[in-house]
């Protein structure tokens, strides 16, 4: 019947194309990637005009190129792999310019869809035995990607239910039981409440309902435990004899980290020191060494391995620049640079995803129209 008729939008359609993307992305991320690249196209004029005076897209140019040249020393033994990262590298390019063309309104309605979704995705807690990840590949992906629309919603002007949509958030980051991703949920939090200069009363409510959380759901134990393992005598001595143990996430990570920061800093030469093994050195199906079992769980020894010291702070670089074409350059640099330490934020497409998306729109925003001169 013509009276139950749901019409959508062009500006509806065109964020639905775009979290479709964003959901093939998170299964097979070189699809995303070639979604993402004919995405303009598909649009036209509208989003292909104009997309130089954009300045994450010119980040994104140079970080693609600059990625290409640390592709060229491995990709001879791997080529699809390295061809895989170019293109999802361009990728970026094309989501930096819809970005640019993205409207606050249709951004918004982005977030609120990637909600909804996790929540109609519920159920899977008690069909699958495992930590609830939704259709993320790791639910520690799903808990830091968390803190991008956090970021958003804390940002937004002249939203008065943006409180329901953080909350929802943090009932999201919760049941990931991932206590970093918890952690630095609360931080950027706790960090925008003091910065905004809220009241003792909004401080004090928000503590009074966020330690019964933390505590009651489990993230507490697990993370004082982590803490409290911590011997760094033991992790000297396991790192040594290569065995990574399984006393607690923490204590695994940190001597997987000294072992291979010790394995590249024992092996290489001044050049390999300086611009690294090159990409994908430190990515399931090309490990660098022999006892490598996982990725290394920290976006700054990843980079440092495999770009090398100077080839690590132009990434950084970049990344830094990117952020500060925007106004929330404390939150988003928080929301980036603490979940690196941790996670594999940086070869996680949709956290790559919502971050190029975000800042590409944020820096539209900021950059003054130029004036046409009579």
């Amino acid at each position: 019947m013509e009276g139950n008729t749901i019409n959508f939008t062009a500006s509806q359609i065109k964020v639905f194309l775009l979290f479709t993307i964003f959901i093939i992305g998170n299964v097979k991320p070189g699809i995303g990637a070639i979604l993402l690249i004919g995405f303009p196209f598909l649009f036209g004029k509208y989003y292909l005009a104009k997309v130089s005076f954009n300045r994450v897209f010119l980040l994104a140019v140079l970080l693609c190129a600059y990625t290409i040249i640390f592709c060229v020393k491995p990709s001879l033994d791997n080529p699809i792999l390295y061809l895989e990262e170019i293109v999802k590298h361009v990728g970026w390019i094309a989501l930096a310019i819809i970005g640019a063309r993205l409207k606050e309104s249709e951004f918004r309605l982005f977030y609120k869809v990637f909600i909804i979704s996790i929540l109609i995705s519920l159920p899977l807690i008690f069909i699958l035995p495992i930590r609830f990840r939704a259709y993320f590949v790791h639910s520690n992906h799903l808990a830091y990607f968390t803190i991008l629309p956090l970021i958003y919603y804390l940002t937004i002007e002249h939203f008065p239910r943006r409180w329901l949509y953080i909350g929802a958030l943090f009932f999201i980051c919760l049941i990931t039981v991932s206590s970093g991703g918890v952690f630095s949920f609360l931080l950027v939090l706790m960090i925008f409440l003091l910065i905004q200069n809220f009241s003792i009363k909004y401080l004090f409510i928000f503590v009074a309902c966020a330690l019964p959380l933390f505590y009651f759901s489990g993230i507490y134990d697990a993370f004082y435990f982590k803490i409290a393992s911590v011997n760094f005598d033991e992790i000297t001595q396991k790192s040594s004899r290569l065995s990574f143990g399984d006393e607690s996430s923490l204590v695994w990570r940190m001597t997987y980290w000294l072992t291979l920061y010790n394995q590249f800093m024992n092996t290489v030469d001044t050049f390999t020191l300086m611009f690294g093994e090159g990409v994908k050195t430190m990515s399931a199906g090309n490990y660098l060494y022999y006892f490598m079992t996982r990725d290394p769980h920290n976006d700054y020894l990843r980079l440092f391995i495999e770009r090398g010291a100077i080839g690590a702070a132009i990434y950084i670089f970049i990344l830094a620049k990117m952020i500060f074409t925007t106004k929330a350059k404390l939150l988003l640099s928080l929301g980036l640079f603490i979940p690196m330490i941790s996670g594999n934020i940086i070869v996680s497409f949709p956290y790559y995803f919502a971050f190029i998306l975000y800042v590409s729109m944020l820096s539209n925003l900021n950059t003054p129209p130029k004036r046409k001169v009579n």
